[in-house]
């Protein structure tokens, strides 16, 4: 939470943990329509929010325009509404942030293990960055907790990382995208390894991107004002981020759903590069439903669910739920098929999570049907052989 936030910015942190659950009730046009007619409303309020929102600001800290910034994101907030494109939207908010005077540089992504694809909005920033930014994510989430530990929390989900602990964040740091040309001129003067991060995270605590900015207008180190008034344009884009996302996933286990699937079959299948494809089906959800009831069954689907995906995020991998009792993981691979399922046998039998694997490899030539279909009769085969080495004893295989 922000503390002693001005009744402006009150408004607009309290639509950033309510604006979801309106996105899931009315569909994106409702919810963010709703969260542009309150940032109108809110400019009617007069100019004591903005000698509030300035009061006992640190000592260095430019004073912004809070009534501009304020409209600048209002104007932004109905032309995301109304582009219909998922990259479109993530420009117009980096360039809102540019616009409002916050900084000259600003990149909006969605994390690619989220999504199921690298997307971004940018503003600033050159052709040759955004080519490094289409197959790079600037801080993945688990680079977050080095975030939180090293940088100093400005309010709400915004840091700052200091350029002389930027190695510490990012152990790959010469490879850090959004530095800019400046050069520092005191202890207060933004340096041009010096990094802002905004945490982008959905209702229910799933990382699904961020805002990086660099180059603030005055030369300064931002501090609590600044965070203040970025907070509506991180609430826009988490709202913008979990609409899309929620048009993507199982609803059950927050895996992707079926038609996300195939989507990046595809995507894998253009790319060229060798990729594994598991298909996984449940071998006694039929058993559990029918002892212990269709919840129980959803807990089991859940379970078997949250294993995959933990599994699955060790080798950048997705994964997806079909239908039913039945999922895909994919991810890249240089091993064999043997290799893969002995590394799913391995890792990937945890905890008691009884099921069958048909694993493939793409192959020159794959279509999206073909795959899936080569990996489910895998499974099947498997499931066979599980079934007859199980014999009598237990319940039967489903």
């Amino acid at each position: 939470m922000f503390l002693s936030l001005p009744p402006r910015s009150q408004v607009f942190f309290f639509v950033a943990r309510n604006i979801r659950k309106s996105g899931r009730r009315g569909g994106e046009a409702g919810s963010l329509w709703g969260l542009c007619l309150l940032a109108k409303k809110s400019m009617d309020l007069g100019t004591a929010a903005t000698l509030c929102i300035t009061k006992g600001k640190p000592r260095g800290e430019t004073r912004l325009d809070t009534e501009a910034v304020l409209r600048i994101f209002f104007q932004s907030s109905q032309a995301v509404v109304q582009e219909r494109r998922l990259e479109g939207k993530l420009h117009l908010i980096a360039r809102a942030v540019v616009q409002a005077g916050l900084f000259r540089r600003a990149v909006v992504q969605l994390y690619g293990w989220t999504y199921g694809e690298k997307v971004f909005g940018s503003a600033g920033i050159s052709a040759e960055e955004q080519e490094w930014l289409a197959t790079h994510d600037v801080i993945d989430p688990a680079l977050y907790a080095r975030v939180v530990r090293y940088a100093v929390a400005l309010g709400g989900p915004v840091y700052f990382v200091p350029h002389d602990l930027l190695e510490r964040v990012l152990p790959d740091a010469d490879d850090f995208l959004l530095r800019g040309a400046s050069t520092a001129l005191g202890p207060d003067r933004w340096h041009s390894e010096d990094m802002l991060y905004c945490r982008l995270q959905s209702s229910d605590g799933v990382e699904m991107g961020n805002i990086t900015a660099d180059e603030p207008f005055d030369g300064r180190i931002p501090g609590p004002h600044t965070a203040e008034l970025l907070a509506p344009f991180v609430a826009l884009a988490s709202a913008v981020l979990e609409q899309e996302l929620a048009r993507r996933r199982d609803a059950l286990t927050g895996c992707f759903n079926g038609a996300c699937c195939r989507d990046e079959i595809g995507r894998r299948l253009q790319d060229g590069r060798r990729f594994a494809l598991a298909f996984v089906d449940m071998d006694q959800l039929k058993y559990v439903n029918d002892h212990e009831g269709h919840a129980a069954g959803d807990r089991e689907i859940q379970r078997v669910a949250g294993l995959l995906r933990q599994a699955a995020s060790q080798v950048d991998g997705s994964v997806s739920r079909l239908h039913g009792d039945e999922f895909v993981v994919m991810f890249w691979s240089d091993r064999d098929e043997t290799g893969v399922r002995d590394h799913l046998e391995h890792d990937w039998r945890l905890g008691g999570a009884d099921a069958s694997f048909g694993v493939t490899l793409s192959q020159p030539g794959d279509d999206i049907e073909a795959i899936l279909r080569r990996a489910e009769l895998l499974m099947y085969e498997d499931k066979v052989r599980r079934r007859s080495m199980a014999g009598t004893r237990g319940p039967d295989f489903h």
